[in-house]
């Protein structure tokens, strides 16, 4: 399951419909709700102490690829047995087709422009994954796996 950000309801039913008018499985929490006889947010999304935000904090070249953006689900289908995300994560470092400078290696950023591109054709525009890049300088590459 995969959440970037805290959804409205309405907003959260309108992705639902969506995805499922279109044969896509949300990944979702929506299950994992707080009840105290009312319904509330999940106070611990609030909590800053809990993400890796303090670890960034120390520039040290970290990179945050989220499957979406906050405000969307993540989605996944039978057909391909996963979420599209971690399905084109696989597809990118498996296959030689994203080297596009053919240097033997994925960079970042080659990963980066195929997966989002991929992601978000696949889902038809409903799923958009982001990379966050603490520090631009580090270079960061990926082995191509046969």
């Amino acid at each position: 399951m995969c959440e970037s950000g805290e959804l409205d309801e309405t907003v959260r039913n309108g992705y639902m419909t969506q995805a499922h008018s279109k044969g896509l499985k949300p990944r979702t929490t929506k299950g994992l709700l707080v009840f105290t006889g009312e319904k509330q947010k999940r106070p611990y999304l609030y909590d800053r102490d809990r993400y890796i935000y303090n670890d960034l904090l120390r520039r040290s070249g970290a990179i945050v690829f989220s499957s979406c953006r906050g405000g969307e689900f993540s989605y996944e289908t039978d057909k391909i047995q996963n979420g599209f995300f971690t399905e084109q994560l696989i597809q990118a470092i498996t296959g030689g087709h994203v080297d596009v400078n053919n240097d033997g290696v994925i960079s970042i950023d080659e990963l980066r422009s195929y997966v989002i591109k991929v992601v978000a054709e696949d889902t038809e525009n409903l799923q958009h994954p982001t990379v966050d890049r603490d520090n631009i300088y580090q270079k960061f590459d990926f082995p191509i796996l046969n």
